[in-house]
């Protein structure tokens, strides 16, 4: 009985139901397709913003940070097994934790960068999100364009550091900053080949900004738990890459929400001129009900 009574209706005004039909499936798939084109573009944004390079590093509060940028002889050591801790603390938001030490080296009278890495994962880091330094395997180098284009270094060669001969795994393109400079290798064979047997200078990481707010906020909140479970400790912030992961997040989320307010428009309005026509429709039903005392806002 249903059923024919809703084949009937439809039937007596197929073009208005077939065009209304029409119009709410395109409304559902646009509304389905901007919620999976948004997942798909935060989460590019993510890897873009994130393969933009590590955007903080932890070092002693004793330590200036200009020993750090400038690779100077003196800068300060600490344990290894900081890191390996920090990595255990999953409050933090600090995550993709990296071990460093470096050295300057003149190799045929040019001043050049050792820099020994070791990525360390916490816990809930899966192998899909993967880690933005990719680890040095030992015995080989990752050299820098200005080392490789100084020194002819090709994938497959050879390179003296310290008394210790080195295979070169692969060359960096061209980056423009300190990266050219710089020769990564595996952490336990710089420590060897320098005699900083367990021993690091500086802790690069990643800052999340999973706890929302602005961006002070979030640099105040990282600040306050490191302060809490690392005391001596201080975060320096790499603060072009921390503002534009922050910035691309946020216009990501309001790119959504406008496109989403447009389609909640667009269906109210449909609710409403479907509703009136059925209203106007039924001028016999809506005389009666108003001899009755309804008021056409009830109706």
């Amino acid at each position: 009985m249903f059923v024919r009574i809703i084949y009937k209706q439809f039937k007596r005004k197929w073009m208005i139901n077939t065009l209304l039909f029409l119009t709410m499936v395109a409304l559902v798939s646009l509304y389905t397709f901007i919620l999976n084109t948004n997942s798909f573009s935060s989460r590019s944004m993510k890897l873009i913003m994130k393969n933009m390079g590590l955007n903080q590093f932890i070092i002693p509060t004793s330590e200036a940070a200009t020993k750090v940028y400038l690779c100077e002889d003196d800068q300060e050591e600490f344990a290894e097994g900081i890191v390996d801790a920090l990595a255990t603390h999953t409050d933090l938001l600090s995550k993709y934790y990296l071990a460093v030490l470096q050295r300057k080296v003149e190799i045929d009278s040019q001043t050049f960068f050792i820099t020994g890495i070791r990525p360390v994962k916490r816990s809930e880091e899966t192998k899909g999100k993967g880690h933005p330094a990719r680890p040095v395997k030992a015995g080989t180098v990752r050299v820098g364009f200005a080392v490789s284009d100084a020194l002819r270094l090709t994938p497959g060669d050879r390179v003296d550091l310290h008394g210790e001969s080195f295979a070169v795994a692969r060359t960096i393109p061209n980056q423009g900053t300190m990266q050219d400079y710089r020769i990564f290798m595996n952490l336990q064979d710089a420590q060897r080949i320098l005699g900083k047997s367990g021993l690091i200078n500086v802790i690069r990481s990643f800052e999340c900004l999973h706890v929302g707010g602005s961006l002070d906020e979030i640099h105040k909140f990282q600040k306050k738990k490191l302060a809490e479970l690392l005391p001596g400790y201080k975060q320096v912030n790499v603060d072009n890459i921390a503002k534009g992961r922050y910035h691309a997040r946020i216009m990501t989320d309001k790119y959504q929400y406008y496109l989403l307010g447009i389609v909640a428009i667009i269906t109210i309005l449909v609710f409403i001129i479907t509703g009136f026509q059925e209203v106007v429709e039924r001028k016999y039903e809506t005389g009666v009900l108003i001899a009755q005392g309804a008021d056409y806002s009830y109706i």
